[in-house]
């Protein structure tokens, strides 16, 4: 019994030893398989004991830092010394909130690494503990995310930077004049100005040197406006060729003025585009902090508006923001829902004032002229809807409206009155309309539903919105005489226009502003340029008629240098179409010509 229980004792002895080693080499293995994991880890795992004695280092701590492992069994503090110096107190606070408490925390650092790059680190710092809670040490594991955060600093640049200039853009912007005017800088360094600049005329540079030549434009604008910025100022891209800057400080109100001349200035310098030099003008809208306007959306709208004010004015003009600005904008506004509106419910008429034969006294054609009577304002000025059409592009639909009545007004009154039949029809387009492709078609199918005579039909255009495109403008007009219509020139002398151009192009008549006409019994200068025009135009084959006669003796000189035919309120005011057939033949039967 002895003898087995020794034998026994023996065999378990034996198995106990073999289960240790076997233990043993299993957890050996384990260590192993750790160690190659950490050793081809992008992750640096260090290990540090409840003395502050590090314990392991992993290989990765020289891939990620240039620096040896060595250099942490030295130093255990070796890690805080090589970074950036003005990150260590966010890792300090953290490594004494996880001695008090334990747990973990996880921070982003840089450190300068052995051959001085800065590089990133995500540290993740755990606490570690025996069974019974009590801390034995921490685990740090450091984790290179430099491309992560380069990714992301670019990306955030990108949102808030313009990529063909570099400059912030609008919401960028706005950020930084927000903190000026709400964090009191503005009160405490004399004011703040936005000044809102704009391209003049880039359009055009775009369309006739090409979108290359028109980002070089903007590069140069930017370059220069990053030259003139002070310490404080901010500098932005708005979109298209519009700039913004904020002005810091400036004083009063004439010395920001000043200033902002002398920065308009500097940005008209001529550019040069491919070899080719290109004189700049841009025009300019400033707005100023005020007390108590504390909105930098506000600041950013009053330099808009001010800056479509000095656009209107032309090339390089400067307006400075002022109340009234405001009221005019809203109004403008106001203005644009109720055309629409206007335009939805068919609440346009036309009225139609006569030209005359100046040595017959006979009508020859009427103009087709667009009304609208507002319900609360009555009759508002063609002035005053017209460009607001345009600049909204409803010109467009009230143009087409226009052409269709007007050509069904004359093929009725051609049909009903026979003594009418030769008075024909002039219907002003629009730069957007003469602008759309499909104006030729739309012309010959309005002909074509109303039965009216192409050569009854006269349409004029502006000589401005001739020469915005002259070559586009000069095909549509050919393919419109093509149709049979005839061609007129509006309100000559008030735009720009070349000679040469004004010869190719296939017009008809020229009509003589009434600005020109008006003006010519009492200021000789006028009469003499009423003169030349009639003259201009019969050596080029046209036909003259002078606009806004009123008087007498302005019809005796217009007859007298020899021009054709005029309108006006001496003759007939504008009136709707059913009056027209009395007040055509009341001018016929005045006539010396009534056959």
């Amino acid at each position: 019994m002895g003898r087995t229980a020794d034998e026994h004792s023996q065999k378990t002895g034996r198995s106990g030893a073999a289960q240790g080693c076997a233990l043993a080499a299993a957890l050996w293995e384990k260590e192993q398989l750790f160690r190659v994991l950490l050793e081809y880890s992008a992750d640096c795992e260090i290990w540090i004991d409840a003395c502050g004695v590090v314990r392991f280092v992993s290989p990765s701590f020289a891939s990620i830092t240039g620096y040896t492992p060595e250099c942490l069994y030295r130093n255990p503090d070796y890690l805080a010394a090589i970074m950036v110096q003005s990150d260590l107190p966010a890792f300090r606070a953290q490594e004494r909130i996880l001695a008090e408490r334990g747990g973990s925390f996880d921070v982003e650092v840089r450190i300068r690494t052995a051959s001085g790059r800065e590089c990133w680190v995500l540290c993740i710092c755990r606490s570690i503990t025996d069974d019974e809670g009590r801390p034995q040490g921490r685990r740090l594991t450091c984790r290179d995310v430099t491309r992560r955060r380069l990714l992301a600093m670019q990306l955030q640049h990108q949102a808030g930077h313009d990529p063909l200039t570099g400059l912030p853009n609008r919401s960028l912007f706005l950020e930084k004049l927000d903190a000026r005017v709400n964090g009191g800088r503005a009160a405490r360094d004399g004011g703040a100005s936005v000044v809102m600049i704009d391209v003049d005329r880039f359009k055009q540079i775009n369309d006739v040197l090409g979108h290359e030549a028109g980002d070089g434009v903007l590069r140069v604008v930017a370059d220069r406006l990053r030259g003139i910025l002070g310490g404080n100022d901010a500098l932005c891209r708005l979109g298209g060729d519009e700039f913004c800057l904020l002005l810091a400080g400036g004083g009063r109100a004439e010395e920001v003025l000043a200033r902002v001349q002398q920065i308009q200035q500097r940005l008209m310098d001529s550019v040069d585009t491919g070899g080719r030099r290109l004189h700049l003008t841009v025009s300019v809208g400033v707005a100023t902090h005020r007390p108590g306007q504390n909105a930098p959306e506000d600041m950013m709208r009053n330099g808009g508006i001010a800056l479509q004010h000095a656009k209107r004015a032309g090339g390089g003009g400067l307006e400075v923001f002022s109340d009234w600005m405001l009221e005019s904008a809203l109004n403008h506004a106001r203005l644009e829902m109720e055309l629409h509106h206007a335009l939805k419910d068919n609440a346009f008429h036309l009225e139609f004032q006569p030209l005359v034969d100046l040595h017959s006294g006979r009508p020859v054609r009427v103009e087709a002229l667009a009304r609208w009577d507002h319900p609360q304002r009555g009759a508002v000025s063609p002035a005053d809807f017209i460009p607001v059409l345009e600049e909204t592009g409803q010109i467009l639909r009230l143009g087409s409206w226009v052409l269709e009545n007007a050509c069904m007004a004359a093929a009725r009154w051609q049909r009903r009155h026979p003594e009418l039949r030769s008075v024909g029809v002039s219907v002003n387009l629009s730069a957007r309309q003469l602008a759309q492709p499909a104006l030729v078609d739309q012309v010959a199918a309005v002909l074509s539903r109303s039965g009216l005579e192409p050569a009854s039909l006269k349409l004029e255009v502006t000589e401005t919105m001739l020469m915005d495109n002259p070559e586009l403008s000069n095909l549509v007009l050919r393919r419109l005489k093509d149709l049979g219509v005839f061609l007129a020139i509006d309100d000559f002398g008030t735009g720009y226009s070349s000679l040469a151009y004004l010869q190719s192009f296939p017009i008809d008549t020229l009509k003589i502003d009434k600005s020109f006409v008006m003006g010519m019994t009492s200021d000789p200068g006028k009469f003499n340029i009423v003169k030349a025009v009639t003259a201009l135009a019969h050596s080029l084959g046209l036909d003259v008629v002078a606009e806004g006669v009123e008087e007498q003796e302005q019809r005796i000189m217009l007859h007298a240098v020899g021009c054709e035919y005029a309108q006006g309120f001496l003759f007939a005011r504008p009136v709707p179409e059913k009056d027209l057939a009395a007040q055509l033949g009341s001018l016929l039967r005045s006539s010396c010509d009534p056959a």
